[in-house]
């Protein structure tokens, strides 16, 4: 591989620099190549936590309401992510969780998710209990606004 195959992608961070190779052809109909974006972004909403004890998540992990995960739609951030969520009104407050579900969805009247899923409006983020009352210091708010960082 030489430089002229490789490629710069510059972020809105000005830090992160990533080189990857673009997908070639192989003798055999397979792709070589390491794909994919960044997802430098931050985004302002709120926050709620749920807990499914012993639910499979979408990603196929058991759901532990004690472990610091979180639930994202799939087109805010990826699996295994790891996403830092600051409290807007004191932003001292931060967790780094790592995003292992899917979610918020919105829901309906009737307080089920509205099908086909939709991400919801105004939550962005959906913590197990362990991280909100990381980032909270108890479960009582149940909804809190938030600043989340994608990296």
């Amino acid at each position: 591989m030489t430089l002229a195959d490789e490629t710069t992608i510059r972020t809105s961070c000005n830090e992160c620099t990533v080189w990857f190779m673009p997908k070639r052809r192989t003798g055999y109909g397979h792709r070589t190549g390491i794909s994919g974006r960044l997802n430098h972004m931050t985004l302002n909403g709120f926050a709620t936590f749920y807990s499914l004890p012993g639910a499979i998540t979408a990603y196929g992990e058991r759901f532990d309401p004690g472990q610091m995960t979180a639930a994202m739609t799939a087109d805010r951030a990826k699996r295994n992510t790891l996403v830092t969520v600051k409290l807007v009104n004191s932003p001292d407050k931060q967790v780094i969780v790592r995003v292992n579900d899917t979610g918020p969805f919105a829901r309906g009247a009737d307080g089920r998710p509205l099908k086909p899923l939709q991400p919801d409006p105004d939550i962005i983020i959906d913590l197990t209990p362990a991280a909100f009352r990381a980032l909270t210091g108890g479960l009582d708010d149940g909804k809190v606004r938030v600043t989340v960082a994608v990296s």
